[in-house]
């Protein structure tokens, strides 16, 4: 799983980074650890500094994306910068799933180029119904991302939730 700097740091804001990283490798391009890490921790951000642990650890690892003239003409042609750019690049190198943005802007162009991603509320429902949370820990986690995430990302995703339910009681 690519991640880039927008999912990482929600993620890690509602307490859930532990989980997604034994239950995903995740890998991100040396733009995103700026952003989310190095830069931050200079700011005395606590989450730059959790981050800047596991990446230590080596539970999120840094990848530089291969130049490819294709994947370089469409970053430069939509306009896209920072991480998000080096994110889509990193995911064209190869040998990776899916991309986990919440940039809304991303996840349109994402979404054209036919690309899976995941939302931060979608990794933590891809994590529940796997089996390896609890149903109390899910909203722990959603209330913590309600003021993180876009109103309709958040509403989609407890929709979701109750539906999974709804379909466990039935069984």
């Amino acid at each position: 799983l690519v991640m880039d700097s927008d999912s990482l740091i929600k993620l890690t804001k509602a307490g859930a980074k532990g989980i997604v990283l034994d239950s995903f490798d995740v890998c991100i391009p040396p733009k995103v650890r700026e952003e989310c890490a190095t830069i931050p921790k200079k700011e005395g951000y606590a989450d730059a500094f959790e981050i800047d642990e596991n990446l230590k650890k080596g539970r999120i690892t840094v990848k530089k994306p291969t130049k490819k003239p294709d994947v370089d003409e469409i970053v430069v042609y939509l306009g896209l910068g920072g991480g998000e750019a080096e994110a889509l690049r990193l995911y064209h190198t190869g040998g990776f799933d899916a991309i986990s943005s919440d940039d809304s802007k991303f996840l349109k162009i994402l979404d054209e180029f036919d690309i899976t991603y995941l939302t931060p509320t979608a990794v933590i429902l891809n994590i529940y119904k796997r089996g390896a949370l609890s149903l109390e820990r899910v909203k722990e986690i959603m209330k913590k991302l309600k003021n993180l995430v876009s109103e309709e990302e958040y509403y989609l995703a407890i929709n979701e939730l109750e539906k999974v339910e709804r379909e466990a009681n039935e069984n």
